[in-house]
């Protein structure tokens, strides 16, 4: 069977928990099984210099997702994640997770008003599993 996901990440805690997400996340939208995920993590000059090029837009940001016929490419910028972290009192790993979700859920074709309507709901009833 071929790989769901690849984490381009050698560190294990980060690896551990997009594959987390990944699962949580498959649960309740299985059509995330149907593509491959690959995950990349990337600086903050390339998160800049990638919103320039795809949206023109001369901005950082935590994430992007790319959406391909079978396949969906998501960087994301550990600096800006956690610069955010700190910025709204979440751990390192809890903001890491909500941009996560965030990512997966804008693979499955969701707008930003849909995504933000449903992320904070998901990350909390990933955060109850995690104290079973």
């Amino acid at each position: 069977m071929r790989e769901k996901i690849i984490i381009n990440s050698k560190n294990d805690k980060i690896r551990k928990i997009c594959t987390k997400v990944y699962n949580f996340l498959t649960n309740f939208f299985p059509s995330l099984l149907n593509k491959l995920y690959i995950i990349d993590f990337v600086s903050l000059l390339q998160i800049k210099s990638l919103k320039k090029k795809i949206w023109n837009m001369n901005t950082t940001t935590d994430t992007i997702t790319l959406i391909f016929d079978d396949s969906v490419h998501i960087y994301l910028c550990l600096g800006v994640i956690r610069k955010n972290s700190a910025t709204y009192g979440l751990t390192f790993e809890d903001e890491l997770s909500l941009v996560l979700i965030h990512s997966f859920l804008h693979s499955l074709g969701k707008s930003e008003e849909e995504v933000s309507s449903i992320q904070e709901e998901l990350f909390r009833e990933l955060k109850n599993e995690q104290k079973i």
